[in-house]
């Protein structure tokens, strides 16, 4: 699924930044995992993965919605595989899954 800029969750991520380009050029797939992921993927594409409860709840969960967004915004920016080796490298440094210390990580978590 992509989530539609007219849609209340895409109203709501474009006040708060994202760009409409950012929604419509990203995919959205669950998982039966608890967090979230972004995986950027070659021609400036990305997808989303997260639990059902982000797409059944995205009020409550609309800090998850932006954190991931900011992840579409750096695959962007350094483009898939520099995005890849920053996240590698992060979880090298900080021997953590969530990294959440280090400045790729800290940059999203500060975001929402």
């Amino acid at each position: 699924m992509i989530i539609d800029p007219d849609s209340d969750l895409g109203r709501s991520l474009i006040a708060a930044g994202v760009p409409e380009a950012d929604l419509l050029s990203t995919r959205v797939r669950t998982w039966p995992f608890s967090g979230a992921l972004t995986a950027a993927l070659p021609g400036g594409r990305a997808t989303i993965f997260c639990p059902r409860a982000l797409i059944e709840n995205t009020k409550g969960y609309f800090y998850a919605w932006i954190h991931e967004y900011c992840h579409v915004r750096q695959a962007r920016q350094f483009g898939w595989l520099g995005y890849w080796r920053r996240h590698l490298a992060a979880r090298i440094r900080t021997r953590s899954l969530l990294a959440a210390d280090d400045p790729i990580e800290k940059e999203c978590y500060d975001a929402s």
